[in-house]
């Protein structure tokens, strides 16, 4: 499910996601890397294989990339010759600038495009295969909601074992959060687009996640 040219923003991704749990008030933890990486992979690989297989389900492939920035305003003209890793550069940045006390938790993006089987319009007796904004809301939104049943299933599980559960459920939730920012090219911007009372919905179950997470 996953393609080539994944790889590497996933990889990226999550050593990044780790350096940045390890970098605390200014102090980086090594010690504590292999945990963070076995966190952040966790993480990463649930939202996207539930993108994925929500994807499939409606007849769309996509495909994850770094966080690109392009487009500072909305007439034609309005983009940067090249595009900014902005998904690599804002976390390491801020995370920088703060001591670790910042932790942007997004890095990726998805593109995506129809599969033949789709068939999603029709005028009269005619249906024809399209993208709708709809279909990238909802592959979002299934997104967020894997993260967060992982961030409720580990809280759980924090009774059960002394393995680092807490962490896994509270950056699973930190994770969630902010990809749901209905900014730029962000799940929670597709999600937005896609239809409101659907992010609305997403909202409340992102609060409910924080309540259980951390009462």
């Amino acid at each position: 499910m996953i393609t080539k040219k994944e790889y590497i923003p996933i990889i990226v991704s999550i050593a990044l996601f780790s350096i940045l749990l390890a970098y605390n008030k200014e102090i980086f933890s090594l010690e504590k890397i292999p945990i963070y990486l076995l966190i952040s992979a966790i993480i990463i690989l649930t939202s996207i294989f539930a993108k994925k297989i929500t994807a499939k389900k409606i007849h769309v492939e996509i495909e994850h990339k770094i966080w690109e920035f392009e487009r500072y305003g909305i007439a034609k003209g309005n983009h940067l010759r090249y595009p900014i890793l902005i998904g690599f550069f804002l976390p390491a940045l801020l995370s920088f600038l703060s001591g670790g006390f910042i932790k942007f938790l997004t890095f990726m993006e998805f593109t995506s495009k129809e599969l033949p089987a789709k068939s999603t319009k029709r005028f009269g007796i005619k249906r024809f295969s399209t993208m709708l904004e709809w279909d990238d809301g909802r592959i979002g939104f299934f997104g967020l909601v894997a993260v967060m049943a992982l961030a409720i299933i580990a809280k759980f599980l924090i009774s059960y074992s002394s393995l680092p559960f807490f962490e896994l459920a509270k950056y699973s939730l930190y994770y969630a959060a902010y990809n749901a920012i209905p900014f730029s090219t962000l799940d929670g911007m597709k999600i937005f687009m896609g239809s409101r009372p659907l992010y609305i919905f997403a909202l409340i179950l992102l609060i409910a996640t924080g309540l259980i997470v951390f009462l």
